[in-house]
């Protein structure tokens, strides 16, 4: 018998999902190495974390510029050699700078790991950040700076973590003069205090052997150093109210948030569930009110952005000038609503299963399945927080969640902050 293919499939919830579990090797040294290591692909993934993030520079883009700049050159090799090598093996690498650290990503076939690694370690050993190179990154890191200056997210974005966070690395913004005073220098210098031997763990997927393993004990293991330093919790400052006018700007950008927690409060995975319904996806709250009903944006959305001691949830949108502070009440009028009225059970239950096709992808295959480890590990949660998440997902009523937005969702609590 044919489906009925004029009514939608019944939604049935999803009830526990099962997670690879990483095997651990420890070096020497005590260096931890993570490894996935059943997967059906000749392709591997390592991940180094190193303890270089922005909390450890002395001067603003120290480690932004290190990173980028991290395989411009040994004195043997240039740029452009050390790129050949690893594009004559398959490999691919980039350097990701964050807060508390930089993460060396490595991607390659099984079978070239050894004359990857090798390159990988003598760029480790010897990086040079020649002159010639870092200053044509400088100017162009520079020009983007100064064009982006004239597009209002950017400057929204900048001034909003500035407001949220003005104590606090989160909210320290690189400025033209930041731009201008960093040098090649201070790149070495940076390098030598933070990465020759600044290493905290290696996270690796792919269906390598002991051999594999030993070598990146070999490579890494005496650059390991267990300490992780990780700032205070920002304190709470009064929410603000900022308008950057733009007397040509034909579009007004609107950011709005505030501070709120990590993955580690009970309140965090229900209010997961709440910023979805309210600007989390195509179908929420924020995109029905101000694209589909009055056409103010084509986009508008929320979320929450977690670092390992803080976060801070947000709501984001580009606007036509005109509509600004249509768009703002708007905005408002949503709050208050989740505030004031019960969800409908039918919308509750669109989101939900949303969520939960979204927990689908965000565990679909070995690689994303090791990124799940590490977000529990990082947040300190049991490694079954999947499933305790859809748990909660299935549980959770409309009361629950008008008491989670009466708590964490009041308009006069928001930072706001309007340019254009």
């Amino acid at each position: 018998m044919s489906p009925d293919r004029s009514r939608a499939p019944k939604i049935e919830p999803l009830q526990t999902i099962t997670l690879l579990r990483p095997e651990l090797f420890t070096a020497p040294n005590g260096l931890p190495i993570h490894v996935l290591r059943n997967v059906p692909n000749e392709i591997f993934h390592i991940q180094v974390e190193f303890g270089a993030g922005k909390i450890q520079q002395i001067k603003p883009l120290q480690s932004a510029f290190t990173a980028e700049l991290l395989f411009s050159g040994t004195p043997e090799k240039s740029q452009f050699e050390i790129q050949e090598l690893l594009d004559v093996q398959g490999a691919f690498v980039n350097v990701e700078a964050a807060l508390t650290s930089s993460v060396l990503n490595i991607y390659g076939l099984v079978n070239n790991w050894f004359p990857i690694l090798e390159v990988v370690d003598e760029v480790l050993n010897k990086a040079s950040f020649p002159e010639d190179v870092f200053l044509l990154h400088s100017r162009a890191s520079l020009q983007t700076h100064r064009i982006n200056m004239d597009k209002n997210s950017y400057v929204a974005r900048r001034e909003f973590l500035s407001r949220l966070f003005p104590n606090n690395p989160i909210g320290k913004v690189a400025d033209d003069e930041d731009f201008e005073r960093i040098t090649a220098q201070d790149c070495r210098d940076f390098y030598r205090n933070n990465w020759t031997n600044n290493v905290r763990q290696l996270n690796v997927v792919g269906a390598i052997g002991e051999e594999e393993i030993k070598r990146l004990m070999q490579i890494f293991d005496a650059r390991h150093n267990p300490q992780v330093f990780v700032p205070e919790a920002p304190q709470l400052e009064s929410p603000q109210t900022v308008y950057i006018e733009k007397p040509n700007a034909l579009q007004s950008t609107i950011r709005i948030g505030k501070i709120l927690f990590t993955p580690k409060h009970p309140d965090y995975f229900e209010m997961d569930i709440l910023e979805t319904i309210l600007g989390g996806y195509f179908g929420s709250r924020l995109m029905q009110n101000l694209r589909e009903d009055k056409g103010y944006t084509y986009g508008v959305g929320s979320g929450i952005t977690t670092h390992e001691h803080t976060a801070y949830f947000f709501i984001s949108t580009e606007v036509g000038k005109q509509h600004k502070d249509a768009a703002l009440e708007a905005i408002r009028f949503e709050l208050e609503r989740l505030r004031e009225e019960l969800i409908p059970e039918d919308e509750l239950e669109l989101a939900r299963a949303y969520i939960q096709g979204q927990v689908l992808k965000s565990s679909d295959g070995a690689f994303a399945q090791m990124n799940q480890f590490l977000y529990a590990k990082r947040f300190d949660l049991p490694e079954n927080h999947l499933n305790q998440f859809l748990e909660i997902l299935q549980a959770i009523t409309p009361q629950r969640l008008r008491e989670l937005a009466q708590k964490h969702l009041d308009w006069n609590s928001m930072t706001q902050v309007v340019v254009g």
